[in-house]
């Protein structure tokens, strides 16, 4: 039999653990609710006990009368169960023979069923880490780390306990075999603690991986940003744009196109219509341009048109208007 102590500071989670009882093959057990009785008079014993000299172990019924405590011996005595358990009374041959049952039971507990129990808890804690790294919803993934966190501290507290009922149950005739338990308790104590680094670097990892969320989000949103104002400018810059005819009507096999208007980098051909006159189309901005004609592999200017100097040079003058 395995019963918990709940500290002051953590009776909610103490009475959560203490409902359930461990059977030696690794099973819980749910212990029967304990009436409103039976928890205020937890309550009384828990600040008897921390205002004691040993506030971690539970009082004796001598304990109890030599600090004139009657009040709460009765009480034991008539609510009974776990409370009562280890009190040296007039049934103390009964009480001596449980004693005895409860060290069988505990000596029946194999290294496999101890094993067996921490290799589920280990494949549980790992098909949640799985579970979890799946799950896109961080929110839920929290909320599950913290249940987690919690189920893990039970059985922290639930394994110490038991090692600390069984260093108190230690006999002569089966120290040996006990010290060999409180081990192989000790062993799963650590490998349930460990469990407990893996789930809080998981926390850390979940709460670094949420912050490269949101940067990303931000980042993406002023990327969106900036290609729309590049859209608006694009669209507003192409409204500007006029569609410019331009003419050769003299005599010619082939005639291109230069001018300022892409900086005198490429040259233009100009289609021949079945007239025998050259021309071209040009998408400008509103504007003065400065152009000349390649005619037959020479430059030319066309005195028909507007003739400008400039150093020297001669070229053909075309101005493209607002309207079209």
């Amino acid at each position: 039999m395995v019963w918990f102590i709940a500290t002051p500071s953590s009776l909610s989670a103490t009475a959560a653990a203490a409902r359930h009882l461990i059977s030696p093959n690794g099973l819980k057990i749910r212990r029967p609710r304990v009436s409103l009785a039976a928890t205020a008079l937890e309550r009384e014993l828990l600040v008897f006990m921390k205002n004691s000299s040993n506030p971690n172990e539970f009082p004796t019924k001598n304990q109890l009368l030599d600090a004139g405590r009657l009040d709460l011996v009765n009480a034991v005595a008539n609510i009974g169960g776990w409370l009562a358990f280890g009190w040296e009374d007039e049934d103390y041959s009964q009480s001596q023979h449980q004693l005895q049952t409860t060290t069988v039971e505990e000596r029946s507990i194999s290294k496999e069923d101890i094993g067996v129990e921490a290799t589920k808890i280990d494949s549980q804690l790992k098909e949640r880490r799985e579970h979890n790294s799946k799950d896109l919803n961080l929110d839920k993934i929290r909320s599950r780390l913290q249940q987690m966190q919690l189920e893990l501290s039970s059985a922290i507290h639930s394994l110490r306990s038991k090692n600390r009922t069984l260093n108190s149950a230690v006999h002569e005739t089966h120290g040996s075999e006990l010290r060999r338990l409180s081990y192989v308790w000790e062993f799963q104590e650590n490998e349930v603690m460990k469990a407990g680094d893996k789930l809080r670097s998981i926390r850390a990892k979940l709460a670094v991986l949420e912050g490269k969320i949101a940067l990303s989000v931000i980042d993406t949103q002023k990327l969106v940003e900036e290609k729309q104002r590049r859209i608006d400018s694009a669209r507003t810059t192409l409204q500007h744009l006029r569609t410019t005819c331009i003419f050769w009507t003299h005599s010619a096999s082939e005639v291109m196109l230069v001018g300022s208007f892409d900086g005198w980098t490429s040259q233009v051909k100009m289609e021949k219509t079945r007239t025998g006159i050259f021309s071209t189309s040009l998408k400008l901005y509103p504007g003065r341009y400065e152009i000349k004609f390649i005619v037959d592999g020479i430059w030319r200017v066309d005195r028909t048109l507007p003739v400008v100097h400039y150093n020297g040079f001669e070229n053909n003058s075309l101005i493209v208007h607002e309207s079209a």
